[in-house]
């Protein structure tokens, strides 16, 4: 018999999950988040 498939939903709870409950890659996400914001901010006053 095969084993399940999980569905893409039931896969991105799971990651969520984890990563809340993993405070060190939390940090990580948390200043890639950052990093994008800065960068897109810094784009957006040259445009200006």
């Amino acid at each position: 018999m095969k084993p399940r498939v999980k569905s893409f939903e039931e896969l991105i709870t799971e990651n969520k999950q984890a990563i809340l409950k993993d405070k060190e890659e939390m940090s990580k996400l948390e200043q890639k988040i950052d990093q994008r914001h800065s960068q897109t901010s810094s784009s957006e006053n040259r445009a200006s």
